[in-house]
């Protein structure tokens, strides 16, 4: 292990070389499936935006202020499949779009704004990437008070499992103790593991608007061997393989 601090206790049965894994993410979290909110790789994910969503973009922005806001009005709804007729012919005559062009917008805006959530992309992040695509400052204003006022909505939706069903991940540290002999055996060389990893779940005593519940922090200690590290890092790489698959690939290119 790299860059942890050492120590060597001497004690009447055995001596212990113990290296602490909770520094920086490059050193001690180097099995970290993602690393928590806002130093991590996740929180740093680019978010691609395909042509549609651009387009969908520039088509929202010149929209007039009112069709602006009743589009985002729509959004939830769209994401949700339960935009009614009433209200899409309001968003038509608003606009002055016809049925594909709001489809399209309602459709390129909801991925952003859930692309952007399952990132966990911040409120800075979120206006530079917004920026870029030239819009003004009070579409970028818009865009950002409505995934803000939706966040929770948006995370839900991204989510595999709904929200409260299953622990999430939020941290990994670790910790190697090295016994190094004992007082009947000079040389001895049997490292030992200890690994925290820290889950996110449900908490029923913060239940927010809608029932829905809030999220508490809970750890887990595990103990294991240098063997099963091994086996946990070849499962991960699998893992990680799966994307560049053909199966995946051809399923990417069908989204």
């Amino acid at each position: 292990p790299r860059g942890g601090e050492a120590r060597l206790d001497h004690r009447s049965e055995e001596k212990n070389s113990s290296t602490t894994g909770a520094g920086a993410a490059h050193r001690g979290r180097g099995l970290a499936l993602a690393c928590p909110a806002g130093g991590g790789a996740m929180s740093l994910k680019r978010v691609q935006l395909d042509a549609r969503s651009v387009k969908a973009l520039s088509t929202w922005q010149a929209a007039d202020e009112g069709g602006r806001k009743l589009t985002l009005d729509l959004v939830s709804r769209f994401i949700l499949g339960s935009v009614s007729s009433n209200a899409e012919e309001s968003l038509l005559q608003a606009t002055g779009w016809d049925e594909d062009t709001a489809q399209s917008v309602l459709w390129g805006i909801s991925v952003i704004l859930r692309d952007c959530a399952k990132a966990k992309l911040d409120r800075e992040q979120i206006k530079r990437l917004l920026t870029a695509q030239a819009l003004d400052a009070a579409a970028v204003r818009s865009l950002l008070d409505y995934h803000q006022e939706k966040l929770a909505f948006l995370q839900e939706t991204v989510s595999t499992q709904p929200v409260g069903a299953l622990p999430g991940y939020a941290d990994l540290e670790w910790r190697i103790d090295m016994e190094l002999g004992r007082r009947t055996q000079n040389t001895l060389t049997q490292p030992s593991y200890t690994i925290r990893l820290g889950l996110t779940e449900p908490d029923t005593t913060s239940a927010g608007e809608g029932g829905r519940t809030g999220r508490a922090q809970t750890s887990r200690h595990l103990n294991c061997d240098f063997a099963t590290l091994k086996h946990v890092e070849k499962q991960l790489e699998l893992a990680l393989s799966e994307l560049k698959s053909t199966h995946s690939q051809r399923f990417l290119r069908y989204l």
